[in-house]
C-alpha cells in the first residue's frame, strides 16, 4: 500500500494536469483581482466577505474538480497502467483507495488555491464590518454553541463539501472510465437528479391537492433536498462568508458537514463497488 501510495502521489505531482487546473484557477481570480482595483477609488475598502465570495464565485472549482478527477482516474486505465499493477500482487482495494486518496489531495489543493486568492484579496483591497464578529478567527472558541461565526467551523464544512463532490466524480470516473463521458455526467447528472426531482414532487402534489398538508410537507422534504443536494454545496460555499459577515441566511453547517460526510461515503462506496465488480482489461 505504502509503495502504492509513494506511485499515486508522485504521479499526482508530476502529471500536468493538476497544474493546468491550478492555472485555471488562478488566471481569472488575478484578473478579478485587477478588476478590484480599478473599481474602488483610493483609500476605499471592500467588506472582506465580498471579497471571499467573488473569488469563490469565479473560481468555478467545481467544474476544475470533476476535470482533474476525471482526468486523474480515467488516465491509468487509457494508459492500460491499471493492469500492470494488478500483476505485480497489488489488490483491487489497494489501488483504489490510493488513487482516491491522490486525487483526493489534487481536488483539495484546487480548494486551497481559490481559498489563498480569496485571503489576498482580503488582504489587499478588504475590511471588516463593523458588525463582524471580533472572534471568527479565535481557535478557542471552534466548539462554542453559542458561536456562529466561527470560521474554522465554516473552514471545515468546505473541506467535507469538496470531499463530497470528489467522491461523487470519482464514482462516475471509475464506472465508465473514459475522461470526455466522466467530465460529462459529473456536470450534468447533478442538476438532472434535482431536476427529476422536482417533476416527481409536482406529480405527486398534484395527485394530493386536496391534502394541503400532505403537499407543504412534501414540498418541504423536497426543498430540504435540494438546499444539500450537490449542486447546491457551491452556493453554500459561498454562503459561509457571508455568515461570517453577519448577514445570515444559509444551510446549517453541522448538518451540512454530516449530509457530505453521508455522500463521501455513498460514492466512495459504490466507486468501490464498481472497482470489484469490473472486468479487468488491459
Amino acid at each position: 500500500m505504502r509503495d502504492l501510495l509513494h506511485f499515486e502521489f508522485r504521479r499526482l505531482f508530476r502529471r500536468t494536469s493538476l497544474y493546468i487546473c491550478l492555472g485555471v484557477v488562478a488566471a481569472p481570480l488575478v484578473m478579478i483581482m485587477f478588476l478590484m482595483g480599478l473599481a474602488i477609488s483610493e483609500g476605499e475598502k471592500i467588506p472582506y466577505y465580498t471579497c471571499m465570495t467573488t473569488m469563490v464565485q469565479y473560481a468555478n472549482l467545481s467544474i476544475l474538480t470533476v476535470v482533474f478527477t476525471s482526468i486523474f482516474v480515467c488516465e491509468d486505465h487509457a494508459r492500460g497502467t491499471e493492469k500492470t499493477i494488478y500483476s505485480l500482487g497489488f489488490s483491487r482495494n489497494s489501488l483504489f483507495f490510493a488513487k482516491f486518496l491522490a486525487s483526493a489531495t489534487g481536488a483539495v489543493l484546487l480548494y486551497l488555491a481559490v481559498m489563498l486568492f480569496g485571503f489576498l484579496s482580503c488582504l489587499i483591497f478588504g475590511s471588516s464590518p463593523d458588525n463582524a464578529d471580533i472572534n471568527a478567527f479565535n481557535i478557542n472558541e471552534v466548539l462554542s454553541p453559542s458561536e456562529n461565526h466561527n470560521i474554522f467551523l465554516y473552514a471545515l464544512q468546505q473541506f467535507f463539501i469538496i470531499m463530497a463532490l470528489h467522491a461523487f466524480y470519482y464514482m462516475f470516473a471509475q464506472l465508465v472510465q473514459k475522461t470526455g463521458i466522466a467530465i460529462v455526467l459529473g456536470i450534468f447528472v447533478p442538476g438532472m437528479v434535482l431536476t427529476v426531482v422536482w417533476m416527481i414532487c409536482g406529480m405527486f402534489s398534484s395527485a394530493l391537492h386536496e391534502n394541503e398538508e400532505a403537499v407543504r410537507t412534501l414540498n418541504r422534504i423536497v426543498y430540504v433536498f435540494a438546499q444539500y443536494w450537490l449542486p447546491s454545496t457551491m452556493s453554500t460555499m459561498v454562503s459561509f462568508f457571508s455568515f461570517i459577515g453577519g448577514e445570515g441566511g444559509g444551510t446549517n453547517i453541522p448538518v451540512s458537514i454530516i449530509v457530505n460526510t453521508g455522500y463521501v461515503l455513498l460514492f466512495g462506496g459504490l466507486a468501490l463497488l464498481m472497482t470489484n465488480k469490473r472486468e479487468i482489461k488491459g
